[in-house]
């Protein structure tokens, strides 16, 4: 966009601060779900961002919390016909200091699930919990339209503690939330959670971001 906007001004030679980064763009955007309004027919939203290079400051390139609940919920509500959404960290080496996406939370599973054509979502690091997930478990079960034999849900749960451990701003703990969405599921039984009848079948699939930290007593021997 950086060189789109300097051939149309005409200021290619001359940059500026504010023509290599000019408001509303980049790192200073902040309305990327206004687009969504104009794409009615919209069937795959697929937004990769490199972590790596973005989690450093002098090479930042967006900010993550564009892509927060009120992105998702504008999907949700102006693009009816989406049938795949993800949101994947694309860097190319293994990431040791992974910022979960603290704008995206139970808000934008609750919005993704009433839509009709869904049927897998993805997400990177996110503020989920395990409750979270049995609650978008819930909605999947129980709804009725045409979103086919099987619904997907891949999310990781985790991310950076060291800085801020034991605070309300942390993010949620792997291990923790995989032990109350197991808790969750054994407290009900099918018929009230509604998967004995459903036709649609949800999959869920639950990650740690950090594939190379796997705690030792949840490995096999």
């Amino acid at each position: 966009y950086d060189q789109y906007l300097r051939e149309c001004s005409g200021s290619i030679g001359t940059e500026t601060a504010e023509t290599i980064n000019p408001p509303g763009y980049g790192v200073s955007a902040s309305e990327a779900r206004a687009v969504l309004k104009a794409c009615p027919a919209l069937t795959s939203l697929s937004i990769n961002i490199d972590y790596i290079q973005n989690n450093n400051p002098q090479t930042q390139y967006i900010s993550t919390a564009v892509y927060g609940d009120k992105f998702w919920e504008t999907a949700a509500e102006y693009c009816p016909l989406l049938e795949s959404v993800d949101m994947t960290d694309a860097s190319t080496y293994q990431n040791f200091n992974i910022q979960c996406v603290n704008d995206l939370s139970d808000r934008t599973l609750t919005a993704l699930a009433k839509l009709k054509y869904l049927t897998s979502v993805e997400f990177c690091a996110a503020r989920l919990t395990g409750n979270d997930i049995f609650e978008w478990i819930r909605q999947a079960t129980k709804f009725v339209g045409s979103v086919g034999p099987k619904r997907m849900l891949g999310v990781q749960i985790g991310g950076h503690q060291r800085a801020i451990q034991r605070t309300r701003l942390a993010p949620p703990r792997f291990y923790a939330e995989i032990v109350n969405l197991l808790r969750l599921l054994s407290e009900i039984d099918e018929e009230s959670l509604g998967a004995a009848s459903c036709r649609t079948k949800p999959l869920i699939y639950v990650s740690n971001p950090y594939e190379s930290k796997v705690m030792r007593m949840w490995s096999e021997p």
